[in-house]
């Protein structure tokens, strides 16, 4: 079989939006794991400060429910099957 550059170039075409959104996904996978993890960090930092211990109180927050609400997301987030395909 002899090769084709057109073929090639329209294959080549024709997959690359596939492969940006793959990529895409990716990144947005990764960067929605990162951002649970770092609020879930960033919830216990502000509980660790007097500031934060006051700004919770003067905004009547239950930082409790705030990190149990968090741990939920996570828990579903990792339900996802695109984890282990990505």
């Amino acid at each position: 079989m002899r090769f084709n550059i057109k073929n090639w170039q329209d294959k080549t075409l024709n997959e690359a939006p596939a492969v940006r959104g793959l990529e895409k996904l990716k990144d947005n996978y990764y960067g929605i794991s990162d951002e649970i993890y770092d609020i879930q960090t960033n919830v216990k930092n502000v509980l660790g400060t007097m500031e934060g211990e006051e700004w919770v109180k003067s905004k009547n927050i239950d930082m409790s429910k705030e990190a149990k609400l968090f741990k939920q997301i996570e828990k579903l987030f990792n339900q996802s099957k695109l984890g282990k395909h990505l």
